[in-house]
């Protein structure tokens, strides 16, 4: 007789949900097995049918809602829920805190880091608020070339999403405009599946500062003939288009990334601020995607680390140097250490930009500058990728000896194995600081402070 009871393919199961895990999946237990129910919220009540089950794990899709959660409520979004960029676009935002509060716990807490978890800090904004988007082209059922995200749940199938509400509101109309002049110039949209065609994203980064758009067209082969002319039409249609340039990417990879690009039109850069300093943003360079909340994040990442006037500050992963220009007004020196030659450019931009007398940029591998130059520290910030520290980045980042060290995370599930880790060489995790900066998703950022013991 099998342990556990099995379920045919198809079963419906009349579950209610008791809470989200830490994926964002609400859960509930059947028969002593945990069912696992995609889009769904602590509360709400639904027959779910049986997909997959391995020994007590059971994941089954909603097919019919019976009782709706006490959080849930009309979403502003038109595309919600079909569109995968919001998961929780349903949910009243000051609701949405508690339960990124928790996601977040649970991350944390099994791992028993022994430091005080504060208290998500709120977006100052949850509508319109990000300054980024990649929104791919594809063509839909009949056939007319669009504009939009992915799916939920589907990597090969997109939605058209002209009234994004987490973007700018004029959003929609150029995204209609666009739509009509690219169907009749006759580009071909790449297709994924069998690697034909061209045209694959339009990414738009805007401005603050100067209220502008940067806009690029990411093709998989050289389409300037086509694509020159359409940029200064968008221009002259759309004055808040700053500039227009076209991204090469001929990989088989599905990604908006890139390092070969060229101006169509306009200017390929824009000025963007936080706190006091302000920034260059190029095409290609790291920018915090929620431009209100990033003075929150730093001035949170500053007031944790409480520098000294006398510290020597090293900001490990630096890009272009916004964390170490940021903190630079409040520490002796600061040193950055940067890979990317593109964001070491706008690095010695910014630092020139703002006056900044006492930092300098590194450009290489954090754990190469770390091996082959004798850097000391009485402070070190770092601001890795969703990847979290290397380990030879992190073995030599404790070895430099830093009295304090100060991480910032945009992927807390990586956050926490690394802070673990840098506790086995002499750190002490104090205190960790959940910040908002992606309303509407599981996402958190966080800031971490370690003390050397």
């Amino acid at each position: 007789m099998s342990e556990y009871p099995r379920l045919a393919w198809g079963t419906e199961l009349d579950v209610t949900i008791s809470k989200l895990d830490r994926d964002a999946v609400g859960i509930c237990t059947w028969e002593g097995a945990t069912v696992s129910v995609p889009n769904s919220l602590p509360g709400d009540r639904c027959i779910a049918t049986v997909r997959r089950q391995h020994r007590r794990q059971i994941t089954a899709l909603p097919t019919r809602w019976i009782e709706s959660s006490p959080l849930r409520e009309a979403s502003l979004c038109s595309h919600f829920p079909v569109c995968g960029g919001c998961r929780f676009a349903d949910v009243a935002y000051e609701n949405q805190l508690p339960i990124k509060q928790d996601l977040f716990s649970q991350i944390v807490t099994p791992l028993h880091l022994n430091a005080l978890i504060r208290q998500v800090i709120a977006s100052p904004s949850h509508r319109f608020h990000r300054n980024k988007m990649e929104f791919t082209v594809f063509r839909d059922t009949e056939n007319r070339l669009r504009l939009g995200l992915k799916q939920r749940g589907r990597f090969d199938q997109s939605v058209a999403t002209s009234n994004c509400q987490i973007f700018d509101e004029r959003w929609g109309i150029v995204s209609q405009w666009l739509e009509t002049e690219l169907e009749s110039s006759g580009i071909e949209v790449y297709r994924n599946d069998i690697h034909t065609g061209s045209l694959r994203y339009v990414v738009v980064r805007k401005s603050e500062l100067e209220n502008t758009w940067l806009l690029n067209f990411v093709v998989a082969r050289d389409e300037t003939s086509r694509l020159a002319p359409m940029a200064v039409a968008l221009q002259q249609q759309f004055p808040w288009i700053s500039g227009v340039i076209m991204g090469l990417q001929s990989t088989q990879s599905d990604t908006a990334f890139t390092l070969h690009w060229q101006v169509l039109s306009g200017h390929a850069s824009f000025m963007e601020q936080i706190g006091t300093k302000q920034f260059r943003v190029s095409p290609y360079s790291f920018f915090q995607t929620n431009t209100a909340q990033a003075q929150v994040l730093y001035q949170t990442a500053l007031d944790l680390a409480a520098p000294k006037s006398t510290d020597r500050m090293l900001d490990l992963y630096c890009g272009a140097a916004t964390i170490g220009i940021f903190f630079s007004d409040h520490v002796a020196s600061v040193v950055g250490v940067e890979e990317n030659p593109s964001a070491i450019y706008d690095a010695h931009f910014n630092i020139n930009h703002n006056q900044v007398q006492n930092m300098s940029v590194r450009l290489g591998k954090v754990k190469n500058i770390l091996k082959f130059e004798k850097l000391e520290a009485d402070l070190i910030v770092v601001d890795p990728p969703r990847s979290g520290l290397e380990p030879k980045a992190l073995l030599r980042a404790a070895a430099v000896g830093s009295p304090k060290i100060v991480y910032v995370s945009c992927k807390p599930s990586t956050l926490v194995p690394d802070l673990l880790a840098l506790e086995t060489h002499g750190y002490r995790t104090m205190v960790i600081q959940p910040v908002d900066m992606f309303p509407h998703s599981p996402h958190l950022e966080a800031v971490a402070v370690l003390i050397k013991d």
